[in-house]
């Protein structure tokens, strides 16, 4: 861990503690979102505009969970307790006891008595660094990707793809190309995009999982058996092909034949190989790792 992201340990430590179990991708979003307004280049940490920020959430989950939309207002308010900002109306603090129950109730209550979000507490200097949003960005994607929580874990592949993809300003086109929906297992590399199945009810990376298990074919390690119930069912799945490599077409996968399953150090060190882009990578990376190198 560099210095940026132990600096936002405390950050993400309270927002890992903290999050309503109903809606566990609600702040992770809800702090996207900030880092997006901020790459956009067009406002400031110091008043960052409230209806912005609940717009770009709103905009975000709207792609995943249509019906959750609306309701960015609720993380933004309660992101204050993590210390990520504080709500202000014209430059002051907007106190709890401004509401009747200590918290805002609606989406034009919450804007009527916060205009901005000010970002110059203790992580100031994280916020205003480019490089530091994106990891910031990242370990929000990391953090749901390894909720036991379906919802948590489809914001999470969305949000990753879109990070991995997009730098700089997100666009409505990014948001579109990005997201899927239709009832095939195409990849299509052109759009950036995984088709998912209809409702987003599975993804290619769960088939993959679900097909080759959950233990590293490189170096065996598995989630589970490291960190118990917390790991359960979590493994990477690697693109034998990179995504890049196959940008401008579209085509059938195989999720036997087309992925790996990967623990995080071995997905990383197995792109650093390079080329061919074959399976035979597997052998390489094992032969570097001093396992007896045999066919999975």
């Amino acid at each position: 861990m560099n210095n940026s992201e132990s600096s936002w340990a405390s950050l993400i430590n309270s927002i890992e503690n903290t999050r309503d179990p109903r809606a566990l991708y609600f702040k992770p979003t809800c702090v996207v979102a900030v880092c997006n307004l901020l790459d956009s280049g067009i406002d400031s940490i110091e008043a960052l505009p409230a209806a912005k920020v609940v717009e770009e959430f709103d905009r975000l989950v709207s792609k995943v969970f249509p019906k959750k939309s609306g309701q960015g207002w609720m993380p933004m308010w309660h992101l204050m307790r993590d210390g990520a900002w504080i709500c202000k109306k014209n430059g002051t603090p907007t106190q709890r006891d401004i509401f009747k129950i200590g918290k805002p109730r609606s989406k034009s209550e919450t804007l009527k008595a916060v205009d901005t979000i000010d970002c110059t507490g203790q992580f100031r200097t994280l916020w205003r660094s480019e490089k530091s949003r994106q990891q910031l960005k990242t370990m929000m994607c990391n953090l749901l990707l390894t909720e036991l929580d379906a919802d948590a874990n489809l914001m999470g592949e969305f949000l990753s793809a879109l990070n991995e993809t997009v730098k700089g300003q997100v666009t409505d086109q990014d948001l579109e190309l990005i997201s899927g929906g239709q009832a095939t297992a195409v990849e299509n590399y052109a759009k950036y995009r995984v088709h998912t199945r209809i409702e987003r009810s599975t993804s290619i990376p769960k088939e993959v999982k679900r097909l080759q298990g959950y233990s590293c074919l490189a170096c065996g390690f598995n989630f589970e058996t490291a960190y118990g119930e917390l790991g359960k069912n979590y493994i990477e799945a690697h693109h034998v092909v990179p995504v890049s490599v196959s940008a401008g077409q579209e085509k059938q996968v195989n999720f036997l034949d087309d992925f790996l399953v990967l623990c995080a150090n071995c997905h990383k060190m197995i792109h650093r190989l390079g080329e061919p882009w074959t399976r035979d990578r597997l052998d390489d990376l094992k032969a570097v790792l001093g396992v007896k190198v045999g066919r999975n």
